[in-house]
């Protein structure tokens, strides 16, 4: 799970999707059957043009989830892909 990108121009830029980040790992690092690694090894990349595949080798996972969220007044909009690490094929996708 990658920190998300935020697409937002509030003050909170950052935290909310920080947050709504490490919700996910937290609530995917409940199911035994799903290895996923610590937020702080997959936040590092946070803010920088990587290829998923080579965060794929680096992090040594077969999946990486990403996301990017805007916020604007009321309205939230998250966005989460599920992308194959090795061919960068996306295998999901939600909003």
């Amino acid at each position: 799970m990658l920190a998300f990108d935020d697409f937002s121009v509030d003050e909170d830029k950052g935290y909310l999707s920080d947050a709504i980040a490490e919700g996910i790992i937290t609530e995917l690092a409940r199911y035994r059957l799903i290895e996923v690694i610590a937020r702080n090894s997959s936040f590092r990349y946070r803010g920088k043009e990587t290829d998923v595949r080579q965060i794929g080798e680096e992090l040594s996972v077969h999946y990486v989830l990403e996301g990017s969220k805007q916020k604007s007044g009321d309205a939230l909009n998250v966005t989460v892909q599920l992308i194959e690490a090795r061919g960068g094929a996306h295998l999901w996708a939600h909003r």
